[in-house]
């Protein structure tokens, strides 16, 4: 296993059985967390942005290495401008097991969304149960 360099806090595709969890498959999972009423959810369809707010927000933490966090980082556009990767401050957390708990020495990290949310809807968690799709065929 490679040296896990920072611990990230996940609230959408990357958790558990979300479309993009395969990415921290290799990962160290620290396990579920809430944060701070310090944030907002959003829906902006197929993905979810956290920004700051007065909600808090559940989701996984994992220990992760450079590597993957260079994977995550491209993954999330963090070059592109779209999120950027800051600390978060957790109210809550559920540890996977009693070894997990000398890797919350670190500072805990989340992908922070910088993007416009124009048209975009608040929601509580992903992934959201309160979309729905609706088809208007002619």
């Amino acid at each position: 296993m490679e040296e896990l360099k920072y611990v990230i806090f996940v609230y959408g595709t990357l958790k558990k059985n979300q479309r993009a969890s395969h990415m921290l498959e290799s990962s160290y999972f620290i396990g579920d967390a809430v944060t701070k009423p310090n944030y907002q959810l959003y829906s902006c369809g197929s993905f979810p942005a956290l920004i700051s707010g007065s909600n808090k927000v559940s989701g996984e933490l994992y220990g992760i290495s450079d590597f993957t966090k260079m994977q995550l980082d491209s993954y999330e556009g963090v070059h592109d401008d779209f999120y950027f990767l800051d600390k978060i401050k957790l109210e809550k957390i559920i540890l996977h097991s009693f070894d997990n708990y000398n890797i919350l020495e670190k500072p805990i990290y989340a992908y922070i969304y910088k993007g416009s949310l124009n048209g975009f809807r608040k929601i509580d968690e992903w992934p959201c149960s309160q979309i729905n799709f609706t088809y208007n065929f002619q």
